[in-house]
């Protein structure tokens, strides 16, 4: 059983030693403490500006000698993502003035949420994966602009694609916190994650390596690639672009790449405070199971609205596009049109009629 952590008890001499030290850390505590406690917003505003200036010039400073183990604990407990978490809740107290200084602290606040939980696919390096795709625009010009179309999972034709969504529902999270002034921030913080999935090999010795036996189903076909008219584009994605985190200036961008994994169940109570990334994104119905996917989730503040083309770059690439049967040889053309001189190899799939009705069979175009 998970133990509680035990409540902080703020004695007027741990109040007195916080305000003496004069550090990211003991603001931010001030901060919580005027906040939560004391609901003095203006002054847990004071501290909140005052534990930001400090990090910002000293990043999370620790080297002091404590007068108290009490002080000593909050220091132990202090963690970096909380206090941008703390900055956009008091900030949107302050709302409409302090409306986009508290969305870029919880935009901060999830730029920092980790996902700690092992992840078999750093062990790999480069991978090969496949993505059944149709005939919009928007997969067209993926390939023009060499580029990977990212969605909200709320586009996504299953409603429970990404539980996220369900926790993150703004009437949901009223139920769970004491004071939802700060929800409409958060959740709109909450929309800069986007996700694109992809397709491996279910043999254990060819996950995430090149398997064509995935051309041959005509499921993925029917259901991703518009009933056989559109393509499948194999992928080489390598670690550092899999891997990639930087804040420029205050755009805050990061991607993870994880198997999804496959539940029969998740009793998400009403009471659930906090989600990981990886319950929040990586999980799916075992009714999905065959699908085999691999996600890429990728939180980039760069752009507001449900989808965004990120550049396929540090050595990330379209290895191959094989075109459906069904594919025209109109919109066969304008894709390798789009890409002329470029190293991709294109392919077609045909039926094998005189053995296996049921069969798809790759042969070069």
């Amino acid at each position: 059983m998970k133990r509680k952590r035990k409540s902080i008890r703020f004695t007027k001499a741990l109040i007195g030693e916080l305000e003496l030290t004069n550090s990211c850390v003991s603001q931010y505590w001030l901060a919580h403490y005027y906040y939560y406690k004391v609901k003095e917003t203006s002054k847990a505003k004071y501290y909140i500006d005052k534990a930001l200036r400090l990090y910002n010039t000293n990043g999370v400073n620790i080297s002091y000698a404590f007068d108290s183990v009490e002080v000593l604990s909050l220091y132990n407990q202090f963690k970096e993502k909380n206090l941008f978490g703390l900055a956009g809740t008091i900030y949107s107290m302050f709302s409409p003035s302090l409306y986009d200084i508290s969305l870029d602290s919880f935009k901060h606040y999830f730029y920092l949420l980790q996902n700690n939980i092992p992840n078999e696919i750093n062990a790999v390096g480069d991978v090969i994966l496949y993505s059944f795709r149709s005939t919009t625009k928007y997969n067209k010009s993926d390939i023009t602009n060499n580029t990977l179309n990212m969605a909200r999972p709320t586009t996504m034709n299953d409603p429970f694609d990404s539980i996220a969504y369900i926790w993150n529902d703004l009437e949901h999270l009223k139920g769970i916190v004491k004071d939802p002034s700060h929800l409409s921030v958060f959740v709109k913080a909450f929309e800069y994650f986007r996700i694109r999935s992809f397709i491996t090999s279910s043999k254990p010795g060819l996950r995430y390596k090149e398997d064509d036996t995935i051309l041959e189903d005509i499921l993925m076909w029917s259901h991703y690639a518009e009933s056989h008219k559109g393509m499948c584009v194999k992928y080489r994605l390598t670690p550092e672009y899999f891997s990639f985190r930087t804040d420029n200036n205050g755009t805050y961008h990061y991607r993870e790449l994880r198997p999804i994994k496959y539940v029969k169940k998740d009793k998400l109570k009403k009471t659930v405070r906090g989600i990981n990334t990886q319950r929040a994104f990586f999980q799916k119905s075992a009714f999905w199971e065959k699908e085999n996917e691999v996600r890429l989730l990728s939180f980039n503040t760069q752009e507001d609205g449900p989808y965004f083309q990120e550049p396929l770059d540090n050595g990330a690439a379209v290895v191959e596009i094989i075109f459906g049967y069904k594919s025209t040889k109109r919109f066969r053309n304008s894709i390798i049109k789009s890409v002329k001189g470029k190293s991709i190899i294109f392919s077609f799939m045909d039926m094998v009629k005189y053995d296996n009705v049921y069969k798809l069979i790759k042969r070069p175009l």
